[in-house]
């Protein structure tokens, strides 16, 4: 069973779970921004790029108890293996996350979507000869994530260790494929809105 297939027939399950929990965690709209190193490349895409970099990512959500709807835009700096300028990688995707209480404010979260990515010299999702690699993915991740009371009750930090398996074709030869994985480690901050 392939793991995209895997992930749309988990995620009813991991959503009734949850669900069923009993909901003490609040409930709202929330804004957050993370930053990270490169992400380690695999596939196709471990060949043309080093893990030298950088990367961000800045996330909308909202909360019902354990269970979090995510919209988030990423993107990477990919240092090309051979000299040459950079390349990026961004991604527009859509995300359920689960999240269990494992402490005073501290939180465990698994997270899977599915996204649009482009890989290339400039960083737009279009078909087009700056973005020569486009196409869509799933993304998987889990992390910690810690929420602080009192006065500080809408902020949070968190870390997360995701991967993002790409199928990406070039936008003037449908035949050349681009397959493989992004995997980063991100920390960020998050607020009540």
């Amino acid at each position: 069973m392939s793991s995209s297939r895997f992930l749309l027939r988990s995620l009813p399950v991991f959503a009734l779970a949850a669900a069923a929990m009993p909901s003490v965690a609040d409930a709202g709209i929330y804004a957050g921004v993370g930053v990270g190193k490169a992400p380690a490349v695999r596939g196709d895409v471990d060949s043309r790029f080093s893990k030298d970099g950088n990367a961000g990512r800045l996330v909308v959500g909202a909360r019902l108890g354990y269970i979090a709807l995510e919209a988030e835009a990423s993107r990477a700096v990919l240092a090309p293996a051979m000299s040459g300028d950079p390349w990026y990688a961004s991604t527009l995707a859509a995300s359920l996350k689960l999240l269990l209480p494992v402490g005073d404010h501290l939180e465990l979260f698994g997270r899977g979507g599915l996204g649009r990515s482009g890989i290339g010299p400039d960083p737009g999702l279009g078909r087009d000869a700056d973005t020569p690699y486009v196409g869509t993915g799933i993304i998987v991740g889990g992390g910690l994530q810690y929420r602080f009371g009192g006065q500080l009750a809408n902020f949070s930090i968190w870390g997360e260790y995701s991967r993002q398996k790409l199928d990406l074709s070039k936008h003037d030869d449908q035949a050349e494929k681009l397959a493989g994985s992004l995997d980063t480690a991100i920390v960020g901050v998050a607020v009540g809105i």
